[in-house]
């Protein structure tokens, strides 16, 4: 909502709308007073909480936004990091930086060892750094034999080969689908990823291993 705020008194107001459910890191410093972080205390788990961190397990209605401090959010840990280059990529995550723009991209794996990529877009406008909606580029360059299936709208960027496919406008925090593990295998992808906020300049390779480990096929 901040991308529609006109006025700072607007982002104060839609700032103030939402404190009862996000964390805010109010130093000045920083440059991103409106950025809202999710207080959960588990990042796996807040695509199926609500709003308030509530999630229903068995009879029982837990809640995990748990965490008070924003600096102990995973989230502001990875907008924080400390940057040795414009793009970093390690096991099962990709980081970019290109002016006033940034994106990441993560694995994910479930409890059904499905495996998915986050998505998440800050830049830099009139009220700081915030959250926002964009596409990005996804090529996939390898991938290993030991995936059992692949979700059906995987299916189009694997078959797009070297040309690759841009995604929709995306949220922050999307989760895009990739496939699901082969039963006690070790299942590995490249992907060729940038934004269209940091362009091809900010480009990397998110590279998936995730090793299966579930009981029973």
């Amino acid at each position: 909502e901040i991308d529609r705020a006109a006025t700072l008194s607007d982002a104060e107001a839609i700032k103030e709308k939402y404190r009862e459910f996000f964390l805010y890191n109010d130093n000045p410093e920083d440059e991103e007073l409106f950025n809202p972080y999710l207080p959960n205390e588990k990042s796996s788990y807040a695509y199926v909480c609500n709003i308030r961190g509530e999630v229903q397990i068995g009879n029982e209605i837990h809640n995990f936004n748990t965490i008070t401090d924003v600096r102990n959010t995973k989230e502001f840990q990875r907008f924080h990091e400390v940057e040795t280059r414009g793009v970093e990529t390690h096991s099962n995550y990709l980081k970019s930086t290109v002016g006033k723009s940034k994106f990441w991209a993560e694995g994910r794996l479930d409890g059904n060892e499905v495996v998915a990529i986050e998505f998440t877009a800050h830049k830099k406008g009139l009220f700081g750094w915030n959250k926002y909606k964009t596409a990005y580029y996804v090529r996939v360059q390898r991938y290993s034999r030991t995936w059992e299936s692949f979700s059906p709208d995987f299916m189009y960027y694997i078959n797009s080969g070297a040309n690759g496919l841009w995604t929709r406008e995306l949220k922050s925090h999307t989760l895009v689908p990739v496939g699901r593990l082969a039963y006690h295998q070790t299942a590995t992808m490249d992907l060729y990823i940038y934004s269209r906020g940091t362009g091809e300049a900010g480009a990397g390779v998110l590279r998936l291993n995730y090793t299966s480990s579930r009981g029973s096929k």
